[in-house]
């Protein structure tokens, strides 16, 4: 769980680092990725830990991952709802329920959604990062549709969930990875 949420906390403080402080060996994109870890692990303090760890969600309490100018890190909310588009941002292109793109039974919709919805999430953060806005609904880490096989009608999010051979085949179509060769060059 600790390695988890430091892993977390590692890739999203990542994306954040800006050019200005390429000096540091975790900026260094050559070095091996434990290396680049332990480097930025080991110049934090246990209060930039503790506040990087427990901070980046939701709500008025959590707020963004502050900042830590002295490495160039800047501030950074991970919680952005993806669900059917990024629409909690506003200004979006609002898609159906899961249960109603599931309904099409068309995976290469799912696909173009994901696809849509990755484009907006990543114009809107490039925008929020030129204009230093932080807060919620403001990153690039998006909660999407719950992949689960439910066995169990009790459990509450049942409405996310549909037969195994269509629920694999929507992960596939919204997986990241599938829309890395389309969109990564934004």
């Amino acid at each position: 769980m600790l390695w988890t949420s430091l892993l977390r906390f590692v890739l999203n403080v990542s994306i954040l680092i800006q050019i200005g402080s390429s000096d540091y060996p975790f900026n260094n994109p050559s070095l091996a990725w434990d290396e680049r870890v332990h480097d930025l692990v080991g110049r934090l303090t246990l209060g930039e830990i503790k506040e990087q760890m427990s901070k980046g969600g939701a709500g008025p309490i959590a707020g963004p991952a502050p900042a830590i100018p002295r490495l160039g890190i800047n501030a950074y909310s991970w919680n952005t709802e993806c669900l059917r588009g990024d629409v909690a941002a506003g200004n979006a292109t609002a898609f159906p329920q899961a249960i109603g793109l599931a309904a099409s039974f068309s995976p290469d919709l799912i696909f173009r959604v994901a696809e849509a919805t990755s484009v907006e999430v990543r114009a809107k953060f490039n925008y929020y990062i030129k204009n230093k806005m932080y807060g919620d609904h403001k990153g690039v880490s998006c909660f999407s549709p719950v992949i689960n096989i439910v066995r169990d009608p009790r459990w509450g999010r049942t409405q996310n969930v549909h037969k195994m051979l269509l629920e694999s085949e929507i992960t596939r179509s919204y997986s990241p990875k599938k829309r890395q060769t389309t969109i990564g060059s934004l």
